[in-house]
């Protein structure tokens, strides 16, 4: 049977997927450009069907369907596009045409840039400039107590806490204990310094961020100390997985979206399009790619982790008559990385504008060095009184 010349396609518009002007007139999206191309191979003509609902729609007592897929079965279209997860309880109202796996996962926003005026302090954990202080104030104090040589403490001091910013010592060693013992303590200055060093340079080019949520423990933990909220679309089946999970973490995740009702108010699908301080979202990863981009050229920070994987298909009316023409079609545009190419085109749209802004990470700016520039100032007032106090003192003491 020849494939039909006119189409009717039900649409469900969302932003990236299948953008709509002008009534019924597609612009744009990823499954815009999957609709056309199945246009070109298979030769037929087609007309766009807004779901009323503008969501993929949910089971009715009598047993009929909402939204995009009330549209299908109903055989008022016979496609069906709108970014739709193939799901048992679905394939009884409609017939899926899969094309890709999807992952879901969430997204939150990326923790606030450390100040640059405190650049100097950020390569190390307190704990660790702790730990200096402490070394730099007993090892002298040890090793005049170790030593044989007859070296004035203060020089001593002065030469060891060179030594931790890459300072050459003049002081010389007769005795083999006190050249090992200079000589370890000179390994361990060399090593701390450049640590410091590279990580200063790395936090100057590419700005160090604060600490947040980044995995699903960590948001587990955060939700049930209360600093953090997630957010779901009302109907998802991605909740119901996450309060049926056998991992301790989603479960909390899913029975809090549910007790709390952190959903939106109706099935629409719509990722917001800027996530709020101490919330996270439920989704897709293709969508948030698209919505907000990939990190580098976003404020959003998407999970590494997986919630659940699902298959994302085009619905076709069960009395379609060419369904396996269709699949056929669908499966070569698969297998031959078509479709992955068309997301990497989208995600390559999404992030287009926003390189300059990344370059300027590798640009030093005055506000970087402001802390530099402060210690600067400070050691020098601290020169000045040191200078003054000293003038005074030989003045009126010495004299």
């Amino acid at each position: 049977m020849n494939f039909p010349r006119f189409i009717r396609i039900a649409v469900l518009p969302y932003r990236h997927v299948i953008e709509i002007k002008d009534g019924n007139r597609i612009v744009g999206g990823l499954e815009a450009k999957i609709i056309n191309l199945l246009s070109n191979v298979l030769g037929f003509r087609y007309q766009i069907f807004i779901s009323k609902e503008m969501a993929w729609g949910h089971p009715l007592e009598n047993g009929t369907w909402t939204g995009l897929i009330g549209m299908v079965s109903r055989n008022e279209s016979d496609l069906g596009f709108g970014f739709t997860a193939v799901t048992k309880s679905r394939s009884k109202a409609v017939d899926f045409v899969p094309y890709n796996v999807e992952e879901n996962s969430f997204a939150t926003r990326l923790p606030p840039i450390l100040s640059s005026a405190g650049s100097l302090a950020h390569p190390f954990q307190w704990k660790v400039w702790v730990s200096c202080f402490l070394i730099a104030f007993f090892a002298p104090i040890l090793f005049k107590f170790v030593m044989s040589n007859k070296i004035p403490f203060h020089r001593l001091s002065l030469a060891m806490i060179g030594g931790m910013v890459q300072e050459s010592s003049i002081l010389k060693f007769k005795a083999t204990k006190s050249r090992f013992l200079m000589g370890s303590w000179f390994i361990f200055s060399m090593f701390l310094s450049l640590s410091y060093t590279a990580v200063l340079l790395s936090s100057l080019t590419v700005p160090l961020r604060a600490g947040g949520v980044r995995n699903i423990e960590q948001l587990a933990a955060a939700i049930s100390e209360g600093r953090f909220e997630c957010h779901g679309i009302r109907g998802s089946s991605q909740i119901l997985i996450l309060k049926d999970s056998l991992n301790d973490d989603m479960r909390l995740i899913g029975r809090n979206i549910i007790e709390k009702d952190w959903m939106s108010n109706n099935e629409i699908t719509r990722i917001p399009e800027d996530i709020e301080d101490s919330v996270a979202i439920l989704g897709s990863k293709t969508f948030f790619h698209f919505a907000y981009g990939e990190e580098r050229f976003s404020t959003k920070y998407i999970f590494e982790e997986t919630v659940s994987y699902w298959n994302v298909g085009i619905l076709v009316n069960k009395g379609f008559c060419c369904k396996t023409r269709l699949a056929t079609v669908v499966s070569r545009f698969r297998e031959t990385g078509i479709i992955r190419r068309l997301y990497n085109d989208m995600q390559f749209e999404t992030r287009r504008g926003t390189d300059s802004e990344a370059s300027r990470n590798s640009v030093l700016s005055m506000n970087d060095l402001m802390g530099l520039f402060v210690l600067l100032g400070v050691g020098h007032i601290a020169a000045s009184v040191v200078l003054i106090c000293e003038k005074v003192y030989y003045k009126f003491v010495c004299f």
